[in-house]
């Protein structure tokens, strides 16, 4: 078999093959043949009539009793619509589990009884004229090889086959949803790029929240830079403005003096906000002795969660930041919720302060505002 294949991979080169009847004599029966198949028409039926359609080559073990059919192609026109004929054919026969789509290069092979569309009963995927030749060769043997076939061995290694690609299949389509979790609750997601930094690094270095928080942000401003497949510039600017709701929002969203901006994390919106606001208000001596501030650390002491002194800060340095504006340091460990929850108690204090809607909600025509799927209902 290795012999063959090899000199199918040089024919190909050459050119040799240019027609679906070359396919079929010169690769297909070839192959077959190497594999045990016997040269009789009982077990090799070409054109084998199914209703008013036909089957390039229908495989019988036993005579006339079909089990394989073969679809076959000129090189090179392996395309979607002679998977879903060949779907349709085996359909109407019948008692089918194995279908193959090939234009001599490239082999597709299809677990019939599988579930979904066609192109998710799709087992494997081979080309002779780029694969390793041994991987070719294993392939034809435990699919199509005759005493293979004639034990239904085959169709029981496509049918394992089949169920392992079809769980990775799904645990793939669950890797976005893995990574929103990850992200809704960001707090977890930066610790762990913080202790596997630490870990890389031999433990000795470890790099401040802030620095995570910037490096994540900067990947989602990249994110947001690629334009969507079939989505317009116009479509596009519209989603951007629109209010995110309902469910796991993409994006957290807030707005300052009118203008609408996104983030995915929700510690870099209560940076900003609170930067703004003590920086446009000031008040921060009396903000700082709010109850809100208050903080205690068994192992640390009490203290504040914001001061212009980070050592009144009671909590590790990596997790104090210092905002750029206001020059208030403050402790950024906290979960969405607690986020959430500062930020209302905060634009309490600012709204009766100055006795105006500064800091609200979204939705509170507040000057300020702010979006986040854990905040406490009214």
């Amino acid at each position: 078999m290795e012999n063959l294949i090899n000199e199918i991979k040089q024919l190909f080169g050459a050119g040799a093959y240019d027609s679906e009847e070359s396919v079929r004599s010169h690769i297909c029966y070839r192959i077959l043949r190497e594999l045990g198949w016997p040269e009789s028409p009982l077990h090799l039926v070409s054109e084998h009539k199914v209703r008013s359609l036909r089957v390039d080559i229908a495989l019988c073990h036993s005579p006339k009793e079909p089990v394989v059919f073969i679809e076959i192609k000129a090189p090179g026109k392996c395309s979607p619509q002679g998977q879903e004929q060949v779907f349709e054919y085996a359909a109407r026969q019948g008692g089918i589990p194995m279908i193959i789509f090939t234009d001599g290069d490239e082999w597709h092979f299809y677990f019939v009884y599988g579930t979904g569309n066609y192109d998710s009963k799709k087992v494997k995927t081979i080309r002779l004229t780029k694969d390793d030749t041994d991987k070719c060769t294993e392939c034809f043997q435990r699919y199509l090889e005759y005493d293979q076939v004639g034990s239904e061995r085959a169709f029981d290694n496509l049918r394992r086959d089949y169920e392992q690609v079809r769980s990775a299949n799904k645990a793939k389509s669950r890797i976005p949803e893995a990574w929103e979790q990850l992200v809704d609750q960001e707090d977890s997601l930066i610790e762990m790029i913080i202790e596997k930094v630490k870990e890389i690094s031999g433990g000795g270095h470890a790099p401040k929240k802030s620095d995570v928080v910037q490096f994540l942000q900067s990947l989602e401003q990249k994110n947001r830079q690629a334009k969507p497949i079939g989505t317009s510039a116009a479509q596009r600017r519209d989603r951007k403005s629109q209010p995110v709701s309902g469910g796991l929002k993409p994006f957290y969203q807030y707005k300052i003096n009118g203008e609408i901006q996104q983030d995915r994390y929700a510690i870099v919106i209560y940076l900003k906000v609170l930067d703004y606001i003590i920086t446009e208000y000031g008040r921060f001596e009396e903000l700082k002795l709010q109850p809100l501030n208050r903080r205690k650390s068994r192992s640390l002491g009490s203290g504040y969660q914001m001061s212009k002194d980070k050592r009144e800060i009671p909590i590790e340095e990596k997790l104090k930041t210092q905002l750029p504006n206001s020059k208030i340091w403050l402790h950024t460990n906290l979960s969405v919720q607690m986020i959430s929850r500062n930020l209302i108690k905060i634009g309490e204090f600012y709204n009766q302060s100055e006795n105006r809607k500064i800091l609200g909600v979204w939705g509170s025509d507040a000057e300020v505002e702010f979006d986040t799927p854990a905040r406490p209902s009214a």
